[in-house]
């Protein structure tokens, strides 16, 4: 019963240590960081988001000078300010 209680602990350490964080696969006009649920997009454009909340979400995320299309995020779609649907 004694080797039990290690036993168990270095299973657990184990699993942990094997455990790979993978990054998520972001494509086009995206890239992998860190971003607020309530940024601008071309949708909200006319009526932007006033209070946001201020912890960061990770995964895709548009590259600098973009903005998402709209609040679907699988896949994200990112454009230029100017190229937003009218």
């Amino acid at each position: 019963m004694k080797f039990l209680f290690p036993f168990c602990v270095a299973i657990l350490f184990g699993a942990v240590c094997s455990f790979e964080i993978t990054k998520p696969d972001c494509q086009g006009n995206t890239t992998n960081g860190g971003y607020n649920s309530c940024r601008l997009r071309c949708d909200n454009l006319n009526n932007p988001p006033r209070v946001c909340p201020q912890y960061l979400l990770q995964g895709c995320t548009c590259k600098s000078g973009y903005i998402p299309v709209d609040a679907s995020y699988r896949p994200l779609k990112c454009v230029k300010r100017e190229d937003c649907p009218k």
